[in-house]
């Protein structure tokens, strides 16, 4: 394993405090350029757009104590919006595209938002597009579309150890229709609480999963109110509908949707000690329930590395010393190769441990296990290579960061700081998205490393190196025949050889040119 060291790089201050899951990169105003937006526990939300960070591009106040941040196709597949979870279960979806923020004369803002949301500004402030109360205490949350039909379910994951998956819809769709008929049913289903327990029934007649009980505020209301005196557009009314929940013994450490090798999406989530659950699968007949539920296994310890738990034990723990370990697991999905999704994911633990599986549905396939002395808290994806395919991200809570590529090779990056957040992705910089790494310090500061491109993971011999320099140069070329071997493959004692002659060479030329002087 080598080290690299990261020279592009911006920087900005803040003050407060942030949780982990408080920070995204993603394409808020559709440009094709992300940007970044971090949340703070103090109700501000930033967010930061090309090289001056100097202040933030767009931000908003007065939100509650933000624990999440996520962007995605929300409404429709044509909208970005950038939704932000505070600790009392607000939900608050944000839409900046530039066409929506207008002025009149006197610089007032035009379009009003909702009834308690912050004061607007023409040039900075986000646009609140919608505001509704769903269960407190979350603690992660994806937007990720499980149904392929073009627009994302908010997936959430509580400190409690549900998950649940909510759908956006509007008065009058289909899903609305099958709400209505199904309310009294679900009421009594969501009610049961058991391990893993399924509270809501399928309905093929929309395609989507049986909703629960649409969930209304007072916020949720006031929306068919904005912006009725001017013309600029906006949805139509709609909110979040419940469209299913899970139980699961233990603390959620993240989320993730991947891809099987039948074309099927898996939600899956991390559970401590290194294991995950596949909650279900989307087909075309709908929600399909958990694939696979072992009954017991093993705690991973230096002791028993061979034993690292593929699945978390979901009926039973299997031994007491599984039960008296509670180490937080992070998990990432949907990782590229061949520039497409696959079903390859990734974990870590708290303690050091992390996995690559190559399938997710053959949980014990091509497993690939390594340890170290780090404190993995984060993961992330991210293709440094500029080869088509995602490399895995770790990063430490002292800094320390592993990049590792599909063939399982790793450099490291060390930051040398204490982090409270990070994550990696792409930012907007020059006029294109470029891989980029961000650090939020526990000191009041955010580093963002961008324009980070690596050549090569894997450490190249100086043979390796030598041809790609000579194959650079079309008057070396003589060269490569001469250094040919019986079947045609560059004879590496020959090129040995070639070395050793020149440096002789150059020794003797430069003791030559001495001896002149």
């Amino acid at each position: 394993m080598r080290s690299i060291s990261l020279v592009n790089k911006l920087e900005v201050d803040y003050k407060g405090s942030l949780f982990k899951s408080a920070i995204c990169l993603v394409d808020i105003d559709e440009d094709g350029l992300n940007e970044l937006c971090v949340g703070f526990t103090n109700g501000e939300l930033h967010a930061y757009k090309g090289l001056d960070t100097t202040k933030p591009w767009k931000l908003s106040k007065g939100l509650g104590s933000l624990v999440v941040l996520c962007g995605g196709h929300v409404r429709s597949k044509d909208e970005t919006l950038l939704c932000a979870l505070d600790s009392e279960g607000r939900c608050n979806l944000f839409d900046v595209k530039e066409e929506h923020v207008t002025s009149d004369h006197d610089g007032s803002c035009v379009g009003s938002p909702p009834s308690g949301a912050p004061t607007c500004s023409p040039t900075e402030e986000m646009r609140l597009v919608h505001k509704e109360h769903l269960p407190p205490n979350a603690k992660v949350a994806i937007l990720e579309d499980v149904d392929n039909d073009g627009v994302a379910e908010l997936i959430i994951g509580y400190t409690d150890r549900y998950v649940r998956i909510y759908k956006w819809t509007v008065q009058g769709d289909p899903l609305d229709d099958v709400e209505k008929k199904l309310t009294k049913q679900n009421t009594e289903e969501t009610d049961k609480k058991s391990t893993l327990s399924f509270s809501l029934s399928l309905s093929k007649e929309a395609k989507h999963l049986s909703p629960a009980p649409r969930q209304k505020s007072a916020e949720t209301a006031e929306e068919g109110t904005i912006n009725n005196n001017n013309s600029t557009p906006y949805h139509p009314v709609g909110s979040f509908v419940l469209l299913k929940q899970f139980s699961l013994i233990g603390q959620i450490g993240s989320l993730a949707v991947c891809t099987t090798v039948e074309g099927l999406n898996q939600l899956i989530v991390s559970q401590p000690n290194g294991g995950y659950c596949i909650l279900g699968q989307y087909d075309e007949d709908g929600f399909t329930e958990n694939i696979s539920t072992p009954t017991s296994v093993e705690a991973p310890s230096p002791s028993n590395q061979d034993s690292y738990p593929i699945f978390y034990p979901i009926t039973a723990y299997g031994n007491r010393s599984f039960q008296q370990q509670h180490i937080n697991t992070e998990i990432i999905g949907g990782i590229r190769r061949q520039k497409g999704a696959t079903g390859v994911i990734g974990l870590a633990t708290h303690d050091g441990y992390f996995i690559i599986l190559d399938n997710t549905y053959f949980s014990g396939q091509n497993p690939v296990k390594n340890s170290s002395k780090n404190n993995w808290f984060a993961m992330s994806k991210v293709d440094v290579t500029n080869d088509g395919d995602d490399e895995i991200v770790l990063c430490d809570l002292n800094g320390m960061t592993y990049i590792i590529d599909k063939e399982r090779n790793i450099v490291s990056y060390n930051f040398n700081e204490n982090v409270a957040a990070f994550c990696a992705g792409y930012y907007g910089n020059k006029g294109r998205s470029t891989p980029c790494l961000c650090y939020v310090t526990l000191s009041g500061k955010i580093h963002l490393y961008y324009d980070v491109w690596i050549d090569a993971i894997k450490v190249r011999c100086v043979h390796a190196a030598l041809i790609e320099k000579i194959k650079r140069k079309p008057e070396l070329h003589y060269l490569l025949e001469l250094l040919r071997g019986e079947s045609g493959e560059v004879d590496h004692e020959k090129l040995q050889s070639l070395v050793k002659q020149s440096a002789s060479l150059n020794r003797f030329s430069s003791s030559l040119f001495t001896k002149n002087r």
